[in-house]
């Protein structure tokens, strides 16, 4: 099995720092602006008026949590605000509320997972017709607890708001490194069979 020969050493290290890599990159883009978007989000209530998101929440936001927050949202993992005084739950996507530069967010985690799993593909010996392409993949081995652990540290208030855990896990943690780290894994493969190199040991070419 291909998977037996995966290199923990280089996958999970390598999906750790496609994460922290992204959060770097939106913060040191975003961070200042991350307030006054939140603001600019109108939440309308039934039988209300529109209200800025911010003034829902208890205390102020910690700059680094509401990156996390839109670093999340652009996995597709929305934040989740229970509302016990209105007896609903609101449930947004901040990056599509947002809008302007922000959608930029979306473009994040593919390139940082397919760069992640062409690096990996490229300098790991890899086994089998889709070595490759299943060691990309495996960064989510490394990805999945930087989501668990960043759905849980950007949480904040009584009821906690903070980005849903099992979209972390499941859209963030899983989806997006498995789909784009095998794509990257895929890119190692094709540039290698382009310059006549070994593809994998024991494999056929696709």
């Amino acid at each position: 099995m291909a998977f037996s020969y995966i290199s923990l050493r280089r996958t999970i290290p390598a999906g750790v720092l496609a994460y922290l890599a992204q959060f770097a990159v939106a913060f040191a883009l975003l961070g200042s602006r991350v307030g006054t978007a939140l603001q600019s989000i109108q939440v309308e209530m039934e039988y209300g008026d529109a209200d800025a998101f911010t003034t829902f929440v208890d205390g102020s936001i910690p700059t680094w949590k509401a990156v996390g927050w839109f670093l999340h949202s652009a996995h597709n993992a929305k934040l989740v605000a229970p509302l016990p005084d209105f007896g609903t739950t609101l449930t947004l996507n901040l990056v599509s509320r947002t809008g302007g530069q922000f959608q930029l967010l979306y473009l994040l985690p593919p390139i940082a997972l397919v760069a992640a799993g062409f690096l990996v593909a490229r300098t790991s010996t890899t086994y089998g017709a889709r070595g490759e392409q299943y060691t990309g993949a495996s960064v989510a081995l490394g990805y999945v607890p930087c989501c668990i652990v960043g759905g849980l540290l950007f949480t904040v208030g009584r009821p906690a708001i903070g980005p849903s855990l099992l979209q972390s896990i499941l859209y963030a943690g899983i989806g997006y490194p498995v789909v784009f780290g095998y794509l990257g894994g895929f890119a190692a493969r094709w540039t290698a069979e382009s310059s006549g190199e070994t593809t994998s040991i024991g494999g056929e070419t696709n």
